[in-house]
């Protein structure tokens, strides 16, 4: 390949909907680290195309296009990875010489099937900041590129550029901004696409933070969404990027991700004092359904930690998941009794996704899981949970969201089963009918 005298670089990126939360981060990450290589020299200019998967991938490409690129980077996740690289597909028709990189969390669990489907020329498994810069260098030093697959090594946070920082997202633009603070997690739920990742916390500083904290301010932003998937995994740092949110953005509202069995009452206590709503994967109240996705609960512990947060006034939310293996529609109306008993703000309830390159997708077979081979990779039945118990339990699951989270009914949703004498699980069905 013959050196170049610029690159125009663009991202492609599809949100799953509009609003506060459909910034590009993950892609924005990668572009601040090419603008920080490369702003002084003039070199490399970056280009984010936004869209939606309610697009079609013909308006991506011409966005796209309109950009002369020579390399287009594509952010992919389980909802957006058809759209983006069919209008990857487009634009490499239209322009052959174009280099198509694949990235983001669907790239890192199916690299190869990617590139042997010619979906993209370099498909990037891990983290893309340093081996997009090394793309970019090799073809303005006329070298053959890297790939074409390429496993990223882990990269140190405290080196990263900050894309709130250097102008290449305006959080003005959304209203809420997503603060990163942590790679990597101590835990191995089979589901998650972490379950291979490094169990290395590797974290950013907290000062960049303080500065990411007090540029939302002055932007008008709400929301905070902390990027840590354990917030209270170690108690003195909580303790001191809570001090840090406290003094840098006092007026902005955090989501907190937290792990139940490691909350404290100094933990719930440190939260009192924040503008926050705290998250918390509950998954399933059945142990040993949740023992065959490495997870672990005692119900009787997990309603003692919550009810630390209830004490001390902390608005939190639980997560539910339906299809797990072992489970059974049965077994899942259980778990809605149990998480709707313990009085959270909202609860989300989601299908089980089978996503590639997790530990479960390895034993999909072993746990006789049927699931959907493209995105966003829905379990359709286990031996447990057939079919049709699985579409019951998503009626179950829309009733959830609409009668008690959007309808707010945290406050008198637990008076109202009292009164009727039934369990949440039954009022809900009858709801959804």
């Amino acid at each position: 390949m013959s050196g170049r005298s610029t690159v125009s670089v663009v991202f492609l990126t599809a949100a799953a909907e509009s609003g506060t939360r459909a910034s590009p981060f993950g892609a924005a990450r990668v572009a601040s680290a090419l603008r920080a290589a490369y702003s002084r020299s003039g070199l490399v200019k970056v280009h984010i195309v936004e869209g939606l998967t309610s697009d079609r991938a013909e308006t991506l490409a011409a966005r796209a296009m309109e950009a002369k690129p020579l390399v287009v980077g594509m952010s992919l996740y389980s909802w957006n990875s058809r759209l983006l690289l069919s209008a990857g597909a487009l634009v490499k028709a239209k322009y052959p010489p174009v280099v198509l990189v694949a990235g983001g969390p669907d790239a890192s669990a199916k690299p190869d099937r990617i590139y042997k489907e010619g979906a993209a020329d370099i498909v990037v498994a891990g983290e893309g900041e340093a081996v997009m810069t090394d793309i970019v260098a090799s073809i303005l030093n006329g070298r053959p590129l890297p790939g074409p697959i390429i496993r990223a090594p882990l990269l140190d946070p405290t080196l990263l550029s900050s894309p709130w920082l250097d102008g290449t997202l305006d959080p003005a633009r959304w209203g809420s901004a997503a603060l990163e603070l942590t790679r990597g997690c101590p835990y191995r739920c089979s589901f998650c696409f972490e379950s291979k990742g490094s169990s290395k916390l590797r974290r950013f500083p907290l000062d960049t933070a303080e500065k990411e904290l007090v540029t939302f301010s002055k932007a008008g932003v709400e929301e905070v969404f902390v990027l840590d998937p354990t917030f209270n995994a170690d108690e003195r740092r909580m303790e001191d990027a809570v001090r840090v949110f406290r003094e840098a953005g006092p007026e902005l509202r955090y989501m907190v991700e937290l792990r139940a069995e490691l909350l404290s009452a100094k933990q719930a206590k440190l939260l009192s004092g924040l503008n926050c709503s705290v998250q918390i994967g509950l998954q399933s109240s059945d142990p040993k359904v949740l023992a065959n996705v490495n997870r672990s609960i005692d119900p009787e512990i997990f309603a003692r930690k919550i009810s630390l947060l209830d004490s001390a006034g902390v608005a939190y939310g639980l997560d539910l998941i339906y299809g797990l293996p072992g489970d059974t529609l049965a077994g899942f109306k259980r778990s809605l009794d149990f998480a709707l008993g313990l009085g959270p703000n909202h609860l989300d309830v989601f299908r089980l996704a089978v996503l590639p390159g997790t530990e479960l997708a390895d034993k999909a077979a072993q746990f006789g899981l049927v699931y959907d081979p493209d995105a966003p990779y829905l379990v359709r039945s286990t031996p447990d949970f057939c079919g049709e118990d699985l579409d019951t339990a998503e009626y179950l699951a829309r009733a959830t969201d609409l009668f008690y989270s959007k309808g707010r009914a945290v406050m008198w949703f637990r008076a109202l089963i009292k009164l009727l004498g039934t369990r949440p699980s039954v009022f809900l069905s009858r709801f959804s009918e």
